[in-house]
């Protein structure tokens, strides 16, 4: 880097250099040329001596310095006919003189207007600020409090349905760590409390779908192999019979829609299904209430709208990037570890609270 300075300022002395040579040059020549015009003309020196030359040289400098003065002279005439030119208000010199109180008046005015707009624009910010902030301290209070529906539920993707069922998990006091969503073995996720290790499976159906006996002989076998004390296959359905028996006979705990349901208020410690949350208004900074659960637009003190800012949807979430620390609330950040990539949180080394990385498809 210093040595590509220091190239440039070589090349722009070296330019300097080259304009001052040739401008010399060029004075040199007309200089010449004038003493051997005024020799010629007056006949007061021989042509062609160096009295001749000087002369030129002399006449040369005056008449640039003339044009220098008549070029100074015209800038100076029209900076003063536009220093004395009427205003709006026709008072000769009124704005450029300040000699006109309604231009004084009407400057004043137009500053003081640039500066409550650059108020306004300050206060915006500030409040757009602090209206994200709130959100999202209201997203991370709902997703501690509020259970999701059966149906609500069953209408996200089979990938965020898994990472809300592991969500519910981390809330039980698990430590979770999630397999990729394809090829994982027959387990969506290895959970680990007391220093025993568990295995989750997820699928998730409509009302009438019912996960089969074949269904938990996979998942079975994948408790074997990693040598787990048991394992939760969680539905949004329900089971066959097959399913039941089998279940009876290995160490499978198995969580259809009604367990599902009781096992997400247990984990947010059973509150009050209040779906009210706060929000501001990006006009005046008030505050106004919502309900998650009936998106309306609601009024603020000061009569402007302010539309709802969460859904459901919002709470379950589960794409990182738009997730905060399920321990502390910080944003979390994307992480190049030895083992590979995962989410950790920004207050590292305070939390070391950390998900996995996983492709959002």
């Amino acid at each position: 880097m210093a040595l590509t300075l220091t190239v440039r300022e070589m090349n722009g002395r070296s330019s300097d250099s080259g304009y001052g040579i040739a401008g010399l040059f060029l004075l040199v020549v007309l200089a010449g040329y004038t003493g051997d015009w005024i020799a010629n003309t007056t006949k007061i020196v021989s042509p062609d001596s160096f009295l001749a030359f000087i002369l030129g040289l002399f006449a040369v400098i005056a008449a640039l310095v003339a044009i220098a003065l008549a070029l100074l002279s015209v800038y100076w005439v029209r900076k003063r006919h536009e220093a004395w030119k009427p205003c709006a208000h026709g008072v000769r010199g009124g704005l450029a003189r300040g000699r006109c109180s309604k231009c004084a008046d009407e400057q004043r005015a137009a500053e003081e207007r640039a500066r409550r707009t650059a108020e306004a624009a300050q206060r915006r910010q500030e409040i757009a600020a602090s209206a994200k902030q709130l959100k999202s301290e209201e997203v991370l209070r709902l997703r501690q409090t509020i259970a999701p529906s059966i149906a609500e539920l069953r209408r996200l993707s089979p990938q965020r349905f898994e990472d809300e069922i592991a969500r519910m998990f981390e809330r039980l006091g698990y430590a979770v760590k999630q397999t990729p969503y394809a090829n994982d073995y027959g387990r969506d996720a290895i959970l680990m409390k007391a220093g025993e290790k568990f295995l989750l499976e997820c699928k998730k159906y409509a009302d009438d779908g019912l996960s089969g006996r074949p269904d938990l002989q996979k998942f079975h076998s994948a408790i074997i192999s990693d040598k787990a004390k048991r394992g939760f296959f969680v539905t949004t359905g329900g089971f066959t019979s097959g399913a039941v028996e089998f279940a009876a006979t290995a160490p499978i705990d198995l969580i259809g829609a009604h367990e599902l349901l009781r096992l997400m208020f247990k984990s947010v410690n059973g509150v009050s299904q209040d779906d009210s949350y706060s929000s501001r208004c990006l006009e005046c900074g008030d505050v106004v209430k919502h309900h998650i659960r009936s998106p309306e637009n609601a009024l603020c003190r000061n009569g402007h709208t302010v539309p709802a800012t969460l859904s459901i949807d919002d709470l379950l979430e589960t794409d990182p990037r738009s997730q905060q620390c399920a321990r502390c609330g910080a944003p979390t950040r994307l992480v190049n570890g030895k083992k590979g990539k995962f989410w950790g949180c920004t207050k590292y080394p305070e939390c070391r609270h950390t998900r996995p990385f996983r492709r959002i498809r």
